[in-house]
């Protein structure tokens, strides 16, 4: 039997049969023991019958304190199971938190991707805006108002 295993193995019926079936062969040791000193020559002097039935007597009391300690052994496995199926269910409430903490995180990061893909879209036009309006304002610079066209060739050095 497996030490973690211990605590289910001292609850199984096997274990509480096993332990009965000791304690009812104790008992019928012990009035073996009995009926043998009964039996014995009435002719024996007082002290022995009396020294028979102190051992009868200690004997019981050692068995009722070995079942005392072993029901408080067994009061204390069963506190011990309730704690720990407690715990175990504490530990699994937290762990779907984390899960579903992690599922949450997981969908801002997604959205925070997403929301930084616009604004880098967003740059990019504002950019080509801002050059489109440069251009409109670098061609204004060479128009004249009084008639006269001023002509602005770009690349000269390309296109000879």
């Amino acid at each position: 039997i497996l030490r973690c295993e211990l605590a289910n193995h001292y609850q199984s019926k096997q274990h509480q049969d096993s332990i009965v079936n000791v304690i009812q062969q104790m008992k019928l040791q012990l009035r073996n023991a009995q009926m043998t000193s009964n039996q014995m020559d009435t002719d024996s002097p007082r002290t022995t019958t009396m020294i028979d039935d102190n051992f009868a007597i200690n004997q019981l009391e050692e068995l009722r304190e070995t079942i005392s300690i072993l029901a408080n052994g067994s009061e204390t496995l069963n506190e011990d199971i309730k704690r720990l199926s407690t715990e175990s269910v504490e530990y699994e409430n937290n762990l779907q938190h984390l899960v579903e903490n992690v599922s949450n995180m997981k969908l801002a990061v997604e959205e925070e991707h997403v929301f930084d893909e616009a604004n880098t879209r967003n740059l990019e036009v504002l950019n080509q805006s801002l050059m489109s309006s440069q251009e409109k304002i670098d061609d204004m610079q060479y128009i004249s108002y009084d008639g006269t066209f001023v002509w602005k060739i770009t690349n000269i050095q390309d296109k000879l």
